[in-house]
Protein backbone atom coordinates (compact mmCIF):
# COMPACT_ATOMS: atom_id res chain seq x y z
CA UNK A 1 0.00 0.00 0.00
CA UNK A 2 2.85 2.50 1.06
CA UNK A 3 5.10 1.50 -1.79
CA UNK A 4 2.15 2.45 -4.78
CA UNK A 5 0.68 5.37 -2.72
CA UNK A 6 4.27 6.88 -2.61
CA UNK A 7 4.93 6.36 -6.35
CA UNK A 8 1.62 7.02 -7.32
CA UNK A 9 0.45 10.41 -5.04
CA UNK A 10 3.22 11.24 -3.02
CA UNK A 11 5.46 11.46 -6.32
CA UNK A 12 2.62 13.42 -7.86
CA UNK A 13 2.01 15.99 -5.66
CA UNK A 14 6.19 16.28 -4.90
CA UNK A 15 6.47 17.23 -8.63
CA UNK A 16 3.57 19.32 -8.83
CA UNK A 17 5.08 21.26 -5.61
CA UNK A 18 8.65 21.81 -6.90
CA UNK A 19 6.97 22.69 -10.19
CA UNK A 20 4.94 25.60 -9.28
CA UNK A 21 8.35 26.87 -7.07
CA UNK A 22 9.45 27.81 -10.99
CA UNK A 23 6.38 28.34 -12.76
CA UNK A 24 5.34 30.57 -10.48
CA UNK A 25 7.94 33.06 -10.92
CA UNK A 26 7.98 32.64 -14.69
CA UNK A 27 4.27 33.34 -14.43
CA UNK A 28 3.62 30.63 -17.21
CA UNK A 29 3.80 26.68 -17.45
CA UNK A 30 1.59 23.89 -17.41
CA UNK A 31 1.43 20.39 -15.33
CA UNK A 32 0.16 17.08 -16.82
CA UNK A 33 -0.87 14.52 -14.23
CA UNK A 34 -1.28 11.31 -15.22
CA UNK A 35 -4.64 9.09 -13.39
CA UNK A 36 -6.07 6.10 -14.68
CA UNK A 37 -9.48 4.79 -15.70
CA UNK A 38 -9.28 2.71 -12.18
CA UNK A 39 -9.03 6.25 -10.72
CA UNK A 40 -12.79 6.82 -11.92
CA UNK A 41 -14.57 3.71 -10.88
CA UNK A 42 -11.92 1.04 -9.66
CA UNK A 43 -10.45 -1.96 -10.35
CA UNK A 44 -10.77 -5.80 -9.20
CA UNK A 45 -7.77 -6.73 -7.56
CA UNK A 46 -6.24 -3.18 -7.55
CA UNK A 47 -7.47 -1.64 -4.33
CA UNK A 48 -4.20 0.23 -3.13
CA UNK A 49 -3.63 1.23 -6.89
CA UNK A 50 -7.44 2.99 -7.46
CA UNK A 51 -7.38 4.73 -4.73
CA UNK A 52 -3.97 6.57 -5.79
CA UNK A 53 -5.44 6.93 -8.78
CA UNK A 54 -8.48 8.43 -6.72
CA UNK A 55 -6.34 10.74 -4.90
CA UNK A 56 -4.18 12.15 -8.21
CA UNK A 57 -7.84 13.35 -9.52
CA UNK A 58 -8.94 14.29 -6.38
CA UNK A 59 -5.76 16.60 -6.44
CA UNK A 60 -5.74 18.08 -9.38
CA UNK A 61 -9.01 19.30 -8.88
CA UNK A 62 -8.69 21.05 -5.78
CA UNK A 63 -5.32 22.88 -7.17
CA UNK A 64 -7.69 23.58 -10.22
CA UNK A 65 -10.19 25.39 -7.73
CA UNK A 66 -7.18 26.95 -6.07
CA UNK A 67 -6.26 31.24 -7.12
CA UNK A 68 -4.17 29.98 -9.74
CA UNK A 69 -5.49 30.57 -12.70
CA UNK A 70 -3.86 34.22 -12.72
CA UNK A 71 -0.51 32.74 -12.41
CA UNK A 72 -1.57 31.24 -16.14
CA UNK A 73 -1.13 27.45 -14.52
CA UNK A 74 -3.60 24.98 -15.91
CA UNK A 75 -3.63 21.25 -14.36
CA UNK A 76 -4.54 18.48 -16.38
CA UNK A 77 -5.83 14.96 -15.17
CA UNK A 78 -5.28 12.77 -17.77
CA UNK A 79 -7.92 10.04 -17.57
CA UNK A 80 -5.82 7.17 -19.62
CA UNK A 81 -5.24 3.67 -18.89
CA UNK A 82 -1.25 3.52 -18.01
CA UNK A 83 -0.61 -0.24 -18.73
CA UNK A 84 -2.25 1.15 -22.72
CA UNK A 85 0.32 4.23 -22.37
CA UNK A 86 3.59 1.93 -21.98
CA UNK A 87 2.54 -0.54 -24.87
CA UNK A 88 2.30 2.42 -27.18
CA UNK A 89 5.27 1.73 -28.91
CA UNK A 90 5.82 1.68 -32.42
CA UNK A 91 5.20 -2.02 -33.10
CA UNK A 92 2.50 -1.70 -31.15
CA UNK A 93 1.22 0.94 -32.84
CA UNK A 94 1.94 -0.62 -36.13
CA UNK A 95 -0.06 -3.80 -34.96
CA UNK A 96 -3.30 -4.78 -36.94
CA UNK A 97 -4.47 -7.44 -34.45
CA UNK A 98 -7.84 -5.68 -33.30
CA UNK A 99 -8.79 -5.19 -36.53
CA UNK A 100 -7.68 -8.83 -38.44
CA UNK A 101 -9.39 -10.70 -35.33
CA UNK A 102 -12.51 -8.19 -35.87
CA UNK A 103 -12.78 -9.51 -39.90
CA UNK A 104 -12.34 -13.04 -38.36
CA UNK A 105 -15.04 -12.99 -36.25
CA UNK A 106 -17.25 -11.14 -38.53
CA UNK A 107 -16.80 -13.64 -41.50
CA UNK A 108 -16.83 -16.88 -38.94
CA UNK A 109 -20.45 -15.36 -37.76
CA UNK A 110 -21.95 -14.36 -40.65
CA UNK A 111 -25.76 -13.50 -40.50
CA UNK A 112 -25.72 -16.80 -38.01
CA UNK A 113 -25.87 -13.62 -35.11
CA UNK A 114 -25.82 -10.10 -34.42
CA UNK A 115 -22.79 -8.21 -34.27
CA UNK A 116 -22.40 -5.14 -32.17
CA UNK A 117 -19.27 -3.24 -31.90
CA UNK A 118 -18.09 -0.43 -28.96
CA UNK A 119 -21.15 -0.47 -27.22
CA UNK A 120 -22.73 -2.08 -23.61
CA UNK A 121 -24.16 -5.38 -23.60
CA UNK A 122 -26.97 -3.95 -22.17
CA UNK A 123 -28.54 -1.27 -19.81
CA UNK A 124 -27.58 -3.00 -16.75
CA UNK A 125 -23.92 -3.29 -18.15
CA UNK A 126 -23.43 -0.15 -19.17
CA UNK A 127 -19.98 0.88 -17.50
CA UNK A 128 -17.72 -1.52 -19.08
CA UNK A 129 -18.58 -1.77 -23.28
CA UNK A 130 -17.04 -4.51 -25.07
CA UNK A 131 -14.82 -4.70 -28.34
CA UNK A 132 -17.66 -6.65 -29.79
CA UNK A 133 -20.94 -8.38 -28.49
CA UNK A 134 -22.57 -11.47 -30.73
CA UNK A 135 -26.00 -11.82 -30.14
CA UNK A 136 -27.89 -15.39 -31.05
CA UNK A 137 -31.59 -15.75 -29.62
CA UNK A 138 -30.79 -19.29 -28.55
CA UNK A 139 -27.47 -18.49 -26.32
CA UNK A 140 -26.40 -15.98 -24.07
CA UNK A 141 -24.87 -12.93 -25.08
CA UNK A 142 -21.01 -13.21 -26.05
CA UNK A 143 -18.97 -10.23 -25.18
CA UNK A 144 -15.44 -10.22 -26.74
CA UNK A 145 -12.53 -8.20 -25.37
CA UNK A 146 -9.41 -7.36 -27.73
CA UNK A 147 -6.73 -8.64 -24.86
CA UNK A 148 -3.73 -6.42 -25.78
CA UNK A 149 -3.44 -4.47 -22.56
CA UNK A 150 -3.64 -5.55 -18.82
CA UNK A 151 -6.60 -2.70 -18.34
CA UNK A 152 -8.87 -4.59 -20.94
CA UNK A 153 -8.18 -7.88 -19.16
CA UNK A 154 -9.27 -6.05 -16.20
CA UNK A 155 -12.43 -4.47 -18.00
CA UNK A 156 -13.52 -8.01 -19.28
CA UNK A 157 -13.12 -9.64 -15.63
CA UNK A 158 -15.04 -6.84 -14.28
CA UNK A 159 -17.81 -7.58 -16.71
CA UNK A 160 -17.63 -10.65 -15.89
CA UNK A 161 -18.50 -10.02 -12.37
CA UNK A 162 -20.97 -7.26 -12.95
CA UNK A 163 -23.07 -9.42 -15.03
CA UNK A 164 -23.01 -12.45 -12.16
CA UNK A 165 -22.86 -10.30 -9.70
CA UNK A 166 -24.89 -6.77 -9.99
CA UNK A 167 -27.33 -7.48 -13.36
CA UNK A 168 -27.33 -11.49 -12.91
CA UNK A 169 -27.50 -11.54 -16.84
CA UNK A 170 -26.22 -14.61 -18.53
CA UNK A 171 -23.26 -13.32 -20.20
CA UNK A 172 -20.50 -15.42 -21.74
CA UNK A 173 -17.00 -12.80 -21.78
CA UNK A 174 -13.95 -13.59 -23.32
CA UNK A 175 -10.83 -12.44 -23.39
CA UNK A 176 -9.27 -12.84 -26.43
CA UNK A 177 -5.02 -12.09 -26.08
CA UNK A 178 -3.06 -11.02 -28.83
CA UNK A 179 -0.36 -13.43 -27.76
CA UNK A 180 1.46 -15.31 -25.03
CA UNK A 181 2.99 -11.97 -23.71
CA UNK A 182 -0.08 -9.72 -23.74
CA UNK A 183 -0.88 -9.78 -19.92
CA UNK A 184 0.95 -11.28 -17.16
CA UNK A 185 0.84 -14.67 -16.74
CA UNK A 186 -0.89 -14.19 -13.05
CA UNK A 187 -3.48 -12.23 -14.81
CA UNK A 188 -4.21 -14.79 -17.79
CA UNK A 189 -4.44 -17.73 -14.91
CA UNK A 190 -7.06 -15.15 -13.37
CA UNK A 191 -8.69 -14.40 -16.34
CA UNK A 192 -8.99 -18.50 -17.27
CA UNK A 193 -10.39 -19.09 -14.15
CA UNK A 194 -13.21 -16.45 -14.44
CA UNK A 195 -13.99 -15.64 -18.22
CA UNK A 196 -15.83 -17.95 -20.39
CA UNK A 197 -12.50 -18.66 -22.93
CA UNK A 198 -9.56 -16.96 -23.03
CA UNK A 199 -8.13 -17.78 -26.40
CA UNK A 200 -4.79 -16.77 -28.19
CA UNK A 201 -4.64 -15.10 -31.69
CA UNK A 202 -1.21 -15.10 -32.76
CA UNK A 203 0.01 -18.14 -34.59
CA UNK A 204 -2.81 -19.93 -34.20
CA UNK A 205 -5.86 -17.73 -35.51
CA UNK A 206 -8.07 -20.06 -36.79
CA UNK A 207 -8.74 -21.99 -33.22
CA UNK A 208 -8.86 -19.10 -31.72
CA UNK A 209 -11.83 -17.26 -33.56
CA UNK A 210 -13.35 -21.04 -33.56
CA UNK A 211 -13.38 -21.06 -29.82
CA UNK A 212 -15.34 -17.84 -30.00
CA UNK A 213 -17.61 -19.12 -32.58
CA UNK A 214 -18.58 -22.09 -30.11
CA UNK A 215 -19.14 -19.53 -27.78
CA UNK A 216 -21.71 -17.77 -29.53
CA UNK A 217 -23.09 -20.49 -31.86
CA UNK A 218 -22.75 -23.37 -30.67
CA UNK A 219 -20.69 -26.23 -31.14
CA UNK A 220 -22.49 -27.99 -34.19
CA UNK A 221 -21.82 -24.51 -36.30
CA UNK A 222 -19.03 -25.88 -37.98
CA UNK A 223 -21.27 -28.50 -39.38
CA UNK A 224 -23.94 -25.84 -40.56
CA UNK A 225 -20.81 -23.80 -42.57
CA UNK A 226 -20.12 -27.06 -44.22
CA UNK A 227 -23.61 -27.63 -45.44
CA UNK A 228 -23.40 -23.76 -46.30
Amino acid sequence: WRRIMSINLDGCFFTIRESLRSMTTTDWGRVIAVSSIAGLRGTPGAGAYAASKHGVIGMVRSFAEEELSRKALDFVGVMIRMSDFLLLTQEKVASTFKEDAADRIRTVVGDRARIRENEPVSAKLAEVRPDMVIENDARPPVAIFFGNSVARVNDAIFLHFAAMVEAKQDVAVVALLEDDHSVPNELRRRAANRLATVPVYRDDEEAAVARIAREALGTGYEQASTRH
